[in-house]
């Protein structure tokens, strides 16, 4: 007899089906507004703390003690502090605070990494 005829190779399969495609990705919403500005921070009367953010505080020193306002990388800014009592102009009452009389900076140099001192004393002639 003759041989017999190879097997038919079994049907191909159809192609998988594709996923869809993903569907658009929404439009952009408006940028939400900006940051109100930094106000320069600052140090004011017995004392008032003012913060770059808007944020107030009121601090008092112990007197003749030095704090340390400001440390940051290559710069430190320290605060001299006394009591002082007074009068407040509207109505009279009697305030025992602290006043800052005396700043001191330290900067260092990034050229020679050398420390700079700055004493600031306003009271002094």
């Amino acid at each position: 007899p003759p041989p017999s005829p190879p097997p038919a190779p079994p049907p191909s399969s159809p192609d998988p089906p594709h996923p869809p495609n993903p569907p658009a990705p929404p439009p952009f919403s408006p940028s939400p507004p900006a940051p109100p500005p930094l106000k320069p921070g600052g140090l004011t009367g017995d004392p008032h703390l003012h913060f770059a953010h808007g944020g107030e505080a009121d601090f008092r020193g112990e007197d003749g003690a030095i704090y340390a306002m400001l440390h940051h990388a290559g710069l430190a800014v320290n605060a001299l502090f006394e009591a002082c009592a007074f009068l407040l102009e509207h109505g009279g009452l009697k305030v025992r605070g602290t006043f800052v009389t005396d700043v001191f900076f330290r900067l260092l140099t990034e050229a020679t990494n050398k420390s700079v001192r700055v004493e600031f004393t306003p009271n002094m002639p």
